[in-house]
């Protein structure tokens, strides 16, 4: 792995960390290739500005949007990244949880991959929490 490759991926664990999805526009290539998986959705968005437009518009407005939880899994080209994050609403506190998949070619992301599971509401949370509690959250 190169001194460039290893600095993006320290970036975009940074970014993901603190939340700041234009700080992980800011790696990929001119034309990344972005392939979101949602719940019952999939679609797939080409270009550094068409991407960052898209998860800047989903995020930019989330109040209080953090990471409650992060995993990072390194590999020879890039990175794996679970997370969990949360933030407020009217209602409550809304989370979700996602797999960012990373394919980083010198010093550009060129492929992101995200699964996720969508937003959850808060009485969604309280759902689970009370009908299949976690042994490990």
């Amino acid at each position: 792995m190169t001194t460039q490759t290893t600095m993006v991926i320290d970036k975009l664990v940074t970014a993901m960390r603190e939340a700041d999805w234009e700080a992980i526009a800011e790696t990929y290539a001119p034309d990344v290739l972005l392939d979101m998986n949602l719940p019952t959705w999939r679609f797939q968005l080409q270009g550094r500005d068409a991407v960052a437009q898209y998860l800047v518009e989903q995020t930019k407005g989330l109040p209080n949007l953090h990471t409650t939880q992060h995993r990072v899994f390194r590999t020879d080209a890039g990175v794996i990244i679970e997370e969990e994050m949360r933030f407020d609403g009217d209602d409550g506190e809304y989370l979700w949880r996602a797999v960012d998949i990373f394919h980083v070619d010198g010093d550009t992301v060129i492929e992101h991959s995200q699964y996720c599971t969508g937003c959850w509401a808060p009485e969604q949370i309280a759902r689970q929490g009370a009908e299949a509690p976690m042994v490990r959250w």
